[in-house]
């Protein structure tokens, strides 16, 4: 299995059920790489970590749904896995630059 097409694969698995964190070990066993093996190829492809690239992933999902639907901040952080919504906060605002409610009130 090529670089890309392994990448590929273990992107579009942890792109999946963004409620849950997947282990990074269980993905390089169900690819049949080491686990070197599988971040030198994620980060070649995409440029970033498994787990740095998965959590900008979320945040841009969360922009869309902050502006199509009237979740709440709770049932947001909900759907990407986080159990505490002031984590989910912390973490959109360091990776979109403003806090969820700023980033709905501004483009609502």
């Amino acid at each position: 299995q090529g670089y890309s097409s392994a990448a590929s694969d273990v992107y579009k698995r942890q792109m999946e059920q963004l409620d849950r964190k997947i282990s990074l070990p269980e993905l390089a066993e169900q690819y049949g790489l080491s686990l070197t093996m599988l971040k030198d190829c994620f980060k070649a492809v995409y440029g970033k970590p498994v787990h740095a690239f998965r959590r900008e992933y979320k945040m841009q999902v969360a922009t869309k749904l902050l502006t199509t639907t009237d979740m709440s901040i709770t049932e947001l952080a909900g759907e990407f896995g986080y159990e505490n919504p002031n984590k989910f906060s912390t973490a959109f605002k360091e990776v979109i630059g403003v806090s969820p409610r700023a980033y709905r009130a501004k483009n609502k």
